[in-house]
This record gives C-alpha cells, sequence and structure tokens, in this order.
C-alpha cells in the first residue's frame, strides 16, 4: 500500500475532525467522494488496531550495587520489552 496515500487520508480524516462542518460537507469542499472518506476512516482504523503498539520508551532501573550473577534476573516483561526493542531498533 501506498504510504503517501495512507498519509493523505490521515491528514484528511484528521483536519475533517477540526472542520466545523459535517463530513459530507467537508468532502465537498475537498472535491472527496464521502464513501472514499469513510472508506479510508474504516481502514486505517482497522491497520491500527492490528498494528501492536509499542512504548518507545523503555524504563530502566538503576540501583546503587553492582549486578553480580547472585542478584535477582531483570523483571520478565521488561526483558522481553528491552528485547523487541533491541531487535527493531531504536527509533
Amino acid at each position: 500500500m501506498n504510504i503517501n496515500k495512507q498519509q493523505r487520508w490521515r491528514n484528511h480524516l484528521a483536519a475533517a475532525q477540526e472542520f466545523s462542518g459535517s463530513v459530507d460537507s467537508y468532502c465537498r469542499a475537498k472535491g472527496i467522494r464521502p464513501s472514499a472518506f469513510y472508506y479510508w476512516k474504516k481502514k486505517l482504523g482497522a491497520m491500527r488496531t492490528m498494528v501492536p503498539v509499542i512504548p518507545s520508551f523503555v524504563p530502566v532501573e538503576v540501583v546503587s550495587e553492582p549486578h553480580h550473577p547472585g542478584n535477582r534476573l531483570p523483571d520478565p516483561k521488561w526483558l522481553a520489552e528491552f528485547i523487541l526493542h533491541v531487535s527493531r531498533g531504536i527509533r
């Protein structure tokens, strides 16, 4: 799918929310078919629910004592999020 097309429709959806009139009047003003507007609204909404939202920040706990093999292991959830972020690269 064309990323530029997705972004153009995201911009239309955001602008329509700020528009003082109805969706139909927004579409008329922009020369957009209302059916296309609602199609993209549904499509982009469905895509947002399909893609997991991953936080861009992973909290790190700083402890005063150095980590030794006998100390407790990191929280499994934190470790999984850390590995996921590292494997996808830092954004």
